[in-house]
């Protein structure tokens, strides 16, 4: 269900609830290694899995003009029977440890972001983008203590380019990761 609210004839507002499923892949399902180049780790699958399930909750806000288009927006979502896509098991056997990761559910998670965009063309033949985004999550109520934890971190992405007519176009972007917490 989404709600949307129109501040002025350029300005909006939406916001939006949705339940949703995320069936566990074949990857993840299957029982049978699938990286057997490293004997002392071995990936395989659960066929026990279960689907997550998530409400997600977002709020944004658009201005549109002939200059500049801004979105902001925030969301929140909250899962159950959160799938993991690799829980660490050591196994010795003969004097050799073996690292065996496979998927499980690891109970609930909760998650929330904000993300920011901005295009802006001062003249016909030039355009600068930006965007923004963070994250934190928290991961918790799993029987296993490597399955809970918290993560948080940012990224941004800028680009600008220059149209020549009759040349070409030039076009200059670059990408920044900020430190996440894991």
């Amino acid at each position: 269900a989404f709600l949307l609210y129109k501040l002025t004839e350029r300005q909006s507002m939406q916001f939006g609830y949705s339940k949703k499923v995320n069936r566990p892949n074949r990857r993840t399902l299957s029982p049978f290694p699938n990286n057997t180049q490293d004997i002392s780790r071995l990936r395989n699958g659960n066929p026990y899995l279960r689907p997550e399930y998530s409400d997600v909750m977002e709020l944004s806000f658009s201005s549109n003009s002939r200059k500049l288009n801004l979105n902001m927006s925030t969301s929140y979502k909250n899962t159950s029977d959160v799938i993991m896509w690799w829980d660490r098991d050591y196994i010795v056997y003969q004097d050799t440890t073996y690292e065996v990761m496979g998927s499980d559910n690891a109970g609930k998670s909760e998650r929330n972001g904000i993300e920011f965009f901005v295009n802006y063309r001062p003249m016909p033949f030039i355009m600068f983008m930006m965007s923004l985004n963070t994250w934190n999550s928290r991961t918790y109520d799993s029987g296993e203590s490597d399955l809970n934890g918290n993560s948080k971190g940012y990224f941004a992405w800028g680009s600008s380019m220059i149209t020549i007519p009759m040349i070409g176009r030039l076009d200059i972007s670059g990408r920044y990761r900020g430190p996440m917490e894991i």
